[in-house]
């Protein structure tokens, strides 16, 4: 009976949330439905050469599944997205804790970095292809170029978030310089590091598309590219909804790997319904 007596005040909570969650699911599944439903319309207006119909495409899509072509593409396209993020993330967040130890450098490098960040990059997917050529260099360049500015300031600007009360009793305590990068510096930074990537990500798989744009035999981009300039409509609208899709399952991915990483951070989940 006690134990009976306190679960029942949880139970009108948990039944809240529940009946919010499926509402939330029922508006994003009508918002969805209304979509396809204006692109059918928009399709029958302006016609299938224009723009194909969500049948043609959803057909187009079963086929590339089926042969299994569409995920040789998505691994393609993912293997670029994943090599950027590893060069141009890793360094966006590992030069900003580098210069934290050095104010001097800081100075010097830092007014640097943010008058790169003014040059469009890509603008100069085409001069990066000529200097790396057509295999995946080139592609990797570009995507570790839009993510590393992005990371870099967020980084930066999580490191200056650090109360210097902890810093300061860090070292009074004995504390050396690796331990308080790695258990302050780091963990005040991670909000921001994360906040970064769940930008960054949609952004690297864009360059990476725009890049198979340009020069390349595989992958997403260069099948929408083909389709396009054979006149495939069907085919050049699946390739963006694959896009699309792809996108949609990182971001989900990602907020999961998200909600582990800051658990330990608390979060109003009123703000969520």
């Amino acid at each position: 009976m006690a134990t009976a007596a306190r679960t029942v005040p949880y139970a009108p909570v948990a039944i809240g949330f529940t009946s919010q969650a499926l509402r939330l699911l029922g508006a994003r599944v009508a918002l969805l439905l209304a979509l396809i439903g204006g692109w059918q319309l928009l399709s029958n207006r302006v016609g299938p050469y224009a723009l194909s119909q969500p049948a043609d495409v959803f057909a187009r899509l079963v086929e590339l599944a089926t042969s299994g072509e569409l995920f040789q593409m998505t691994a393609t396209t993912l293997s670029v997205v994943v090599l950027g993020l590893c060069f141009g993330g890793g360094l966006g967040i590992g030069l900003p804790f580098l210069l934290s130890l050095s104010p001097r450098l800081t100075r010097t490098v830092e007014p640097i970095v943010k008058v790169l960040m003014g040059v469009p990059k890509l603008a100069l997917s085409p001069i990066i292809i000529l200097w790396f050529g057509i295999g995946i260099e080139a592609k990797v360049v570009l995507v570790s170029l839009m993510v590393f500015f992005m990371l870099f300031v967020s980084t930066f600007a999580g490191i200056r978030s650090v109360d210097v009360k902890l810093l300061m009793m860090g070292r009074i305590l004995g504390a050396p310089a690796g331990r308080l990068i790695r258990e302050v510096l780091w963990n005040s930074a991670l909000p921001f590091v994360m906040a970064a990537l769940k930008t960054a990500i949609p952004w690297a798989i864009n360059a990476a598309i725009v890049a198979e744009f340009l020069a390349s035999d595989s992958g997403l981009g260069h099948y929408i590219h083909s389709s396009y300039d054979s006149a495939d409509m069907a085919g050049a609208i699946s390739g963006v909804v694959a896009v699309t899709v792809l996108m949609v399952l990182i971001d989900f991915a990602f907020a999961g790997l998200q909600r582990f990483l800051l658990r330990w951070q608390p979060v109003d989940t009123r703000a969520i319904y």
